[in-house]
């Protein structure tokens, strides 16, 4: 009943937002219009208001959907949290709707426009989770709509479950007290909870109190006669949750499992724990992005290929790119494809510069590598320029413009276990890694936590505004 009442809340906020959104268009419109003496009682087609009111519908639902907006619980104290996720949402619109009209080639849409759209929406918007959060926090209401659970189950094996389930209570949610399993509770459990009474009371205080939910807080086999309290209160038409026998409550709150779903497997019912926050829908709108800005930026850059090609050309004999095994995603193997920066026998001379290595871990890097190209080389390692090539890789799927950098075999081999979890996520051509003041004096073990880090907290927001930081970052020169 929770988890329907929070899904309807969510279609209804969504359904909103959408009207919102138009709502803000056409007044952003019509102030812009009643500005000027040629205004006109309906939008113009020059350029094509509406088509671009579509376009601003759907750049707005994926940014309050990227955001985790609709994940953001209204509940107390959450407010300023809100507004903000609000801000980054309708930043986040903007940018994207800023990107179609680039990629459509539609020049003639009025700047003040444009900011008045983005100006009246956001402020709409949190006047809309304003209404929400008084109309749920209203006294009044949350008497009448708020939902009452007992649980069952207070024994001390029982009470790590019981903590987490307060530690996370909806605002919307209110626990009435417990019924006891065992005969007798001992008394520094008695005073940190309410004990409503023994299972041989339940069914008369199901009878007499207005309940919504019954839960079990622990495995069935442990309460006696559990299938006649469960009918009884089904026929009372009272929700029943029930914890399953295995320990998965543990296992759902550790860093390395972020996620656990419940669904479905070819038909087949399934219990998932997802090692990032990827699911379909992201998953499609990141590979988007990488195929589209990845043929953009290709296209773009042709030029400076070419230059970068014949400059390595003069001044060191070989091939202009150099191709390495790599590990990609979940330990599949690829050849990444960087310019040329060293002389061509560069592999087999590693093994006598080992010694040199100033990196800890597994990772290879010394400042003066007598094995690059003269001039060229250096320019390129300094700004990066020479993983260019790597957009070929985004190109063919093997790579992400924002990800892990792809390791060595060799390097992975020595990972520790946790680890090898950064190889959960698609490598990219950037990464947070990349992106740090000094990073290449940066210890391997914290290497692997920004990487990790990354994975586990995803948005797109984040890989925008790393690939936004990787500019400043080729422009200084921080490259090794």
């Amino acid at each position: 009943m929770i988890d329907q009442k929070k899904k309807s809340l969510t279609n209804i906020m969504k359904l909103l937002d959408i009207v919102i959104v138009v709502t803000s268009f056409i007044s952003a419109y019509y102030l812009k219009k009643y500005a000027h003496a040629d205004s006109i009682p309906h939008l113009s087609t020059i350029p094509n208001y509406y088509l671009i009111l579509t376009y601003a519908i759907i750049s707005w639902y994926i940014g309050l959907s990227l955001t985790g907006l609709y994940e953001t619980p209204l509940a107390k104290g959450n407010c300023r949290k809100l507004f903000l996720e609000i801000i980054k949402s309708c930043t986040l619109a903007i940018v994207l709707l800023s990107f179609v009209f680039y990629i459509f080639k539609i020049t003639d849409v009025s700047r003040i426009f444009i900011a008045l759209f983005f100006l009246v929406a956001t402020v709409s918007l949190i006047c809309e989770r304003l209404f929400f959060y008084f109309f749920r926090h209203s006294t009044p209401l949350r008497r009448h709509l708020s939902t009452k659970i007992v649980i069952i189950g207070i024994p001390e094996q029982t009470l790590s479950i019981i903590s987490t389930i307060k530690k996370n209570l909806d605002s919307s949610q209110q626990i009435l007290g417990y019924f006891q399993v065992e005969k007798t509770v001992p008394n520094k459990i008695r005073e940190k909870h309410t004990i409503l009474g023994t299972l041989d009371d339940l069914d008369e205080y199901l009878l007499n109190t207005a309940v919504d939910e019954l839960f079990f807080a622990l495995p069935l086999h442990k309460v006696p006669n559990c299938e006649k309290h469960i009918i009884f209160a089904e026929t009372l038409g009272i929700t029943v949750r029930i914890t399953p026998d295995w320990e998965l409550r543990y296992l759902a709150h550790t860093p390395q499992l972020p996620q656990l779903e419940l669904g479905l497997f070819n038909r087949l019912p399934v219990i998932t724990f997802r090692s990032n926050p990827l699911g379909k829908s992201k998953f499609l709108i990141k590979t988007f992005l990488d195929y589209s800005l990845g043929l953009l930026i290709t296209l773009a850059l042709l030029p400076l290929f070419f230059m970068i090609g014949f400059c390595i050309k003069i001044f060191s004999r070989g091939p202009v790119f150099y191709s390495q095994e790599r590990v990609g995603l979940n330990g599949r193997l690829f050849n990444v494809h960087k310019f040329r920066t060293m002389v061509q026998n560069a592999d087999s001379q590693l093994e006598k510069l080992k010694t040199l290595n100033e990196a800890d871990g597994p990772a290879f890097k010394i400042k003066k590598d007598p094995r690059i190209v003269p001039y060229i080389g250096s320019l390129l390692r300094k700004t990066s320029l020479d993983e260019l090539p790597q957009l070929f890789n985004v190109l063919k799927g093997e790579m992400s413009l924002v990800g892990p950098r792809p390791p060595l075999p060799a390097e992975v081999s020595q990972y520790q276990l946790w680890q090898r979890r950064r190889l959960s996520m698609k490598p990219g051509m950037t990464c947070s890694w990349q992106i740090c003041p000094k990073r290449n004096d940066l210890p391997f073990e914290e290497w692997m936590k920004l990487d990790l880090k990354y994975i586990d907290n995803w948005s797109l927001l984040t890989d925008i505004n790393i690939l936004l930081l990787t500019t400043k970052v080729i422009i200084a020169g921080h490259g090794r």
